[in-house]
């Protein structure tokens, strides 16, 4: 009764289902890309508008020499360049990881179960032809519900608006105060 099983076959060349789940990984990884090089501008924006409020209200209020916030301004320009620096430039150059971007991507769609991060560990193994397929199209199938613009981290960019708002806003009512 002993039957010979065959070993799984080498996988085909990519099906439609596999490019639309790369495509979609690949938007999810630009996401999260566009997301992390907004959030570094509006720490900057934030920081600077803070600096500016600051050093109205010192100028308003004290006699300080310009030479002390050309200072300030020079030091705050090298601390953000360097900020930018190792926060954006730096991270850019390296790939993101894409079972990183298959959880945030998964996150959108609650029944999704760790079908795209599945397909992505196993897109690479030898399986035979019906799983390939089956693990394919339930990942293509939860992918097709995600929304990958849907990734990014909304409350942390609406925070970073929220106070550049605050600061841009200081910074008017200080320009306007009368000084000494």
């Amino acid at each position: 009764m002993a039957q010979v099983l065959d070993a799984p076959r080498p996988s085909p060349a990519p099906s439609k289902l596999e490019a639309v789940l790369e495509e979609k990984l690949n938007q999810a990884v630009w996401q999260i890309r566009k997301q992390d090089l907004l959030q570094v501008g509006l720490t900057v924006l934030t920081g600077t508008l803070a600096l500016a409020a600051t050093l109205i209200l010192l100028d308003r209020w004290t006699e300080l020499p310009s030479s002390a916030f050309h200072n300030a301004w020079i030091a705050y320009l090298l601390l953000a360049g360097s900020y930018a620096y190792w926060t954006a430039f730096r991270p850019s150059r390296r790939a993101i990881n894409l079972l990183y971007a298959a959880k945030q991507v998964e996150k959108t769609v609650p029944e999704a179960k760790n079908s795209i991060i599945n397909w992505l560990e196993l897109r690479q193994e030898e399986l035979p032809a019906s799983i390939r397929i089956a693990v394919s199209a339930r990942a293509a199938k939860d992918i097709k519900r995600a929304a990958p613009t849907q990734t990014t981290h909304f409350h942390a960019l609406l925070t970073w608006v929220i106070l550049s708002a605050l600061f841009a806003i200081l910074t008017v009512v200080a320009m306007l105060l009368p000084g000494k």
